[in-house]
């Protein structure tokens, strides 16, 4: 399995993110978690990726985007045959929402969110369980 294991929206809408400090308490998202449970073969530790196969996590305008769904729905319910700023990427990103639990997803969605030079807002448990909810 690739890159994640247990050891603009389609429609247009923009969603708000939240800092860290925006959400103490049980609900925030453990970013240290996340950064344990994202596995480094296939994005790489230094998040640069691999080219033509799996795309760098710096910097990707899914991972940076404003609103944090899309790259919850890849990570709970895969992607494949994507292009991204002109790269086609033709390797399965498989689901992993059998998997990991909401609570693991946002911390990975957080971590990929703050890392390799991203800044952008951490995402929270209820905001997952929406997605997974949703369904792809």
């Amino acid at each position: 399995m690739c890159c994640i294991f247990r050891s603009t929206l389609p429609d247009g809408r923009k969603g708000k993110g939240f800092s860290q400090r925006d959400r103490p308490g049980p609900h925030a998202a453990d970013v240290n978690k996340g950064g344990t449970l994202y596995r480094t073969s296939c994005h790489q530790s230094n998040g640069e990726g691999v080219p033509g196969a799996f795309p760098a996590l710096g910097g990707d305008p899914v991972v940076t985007d404003e609103d944090p769904i899309r790259l919850t729905e890849v990570i709970l319910f895969g992607m494949e045959g994507e292009t991204i700023e002109g790269v086609e990427y033709s390797v399965i990103m498989p689901p992993f929402a059998e998997q990991l639990s909401d609570e693991e997803v946002a911390a990975i969605v957080s971590h990929k969110r703050t890392s390799w030079g991203n800044d952008v807002s951490i995402v929270s448990v209820e905001e997952v369980e929406k997605v997974r909810n949703k369904g792809n």
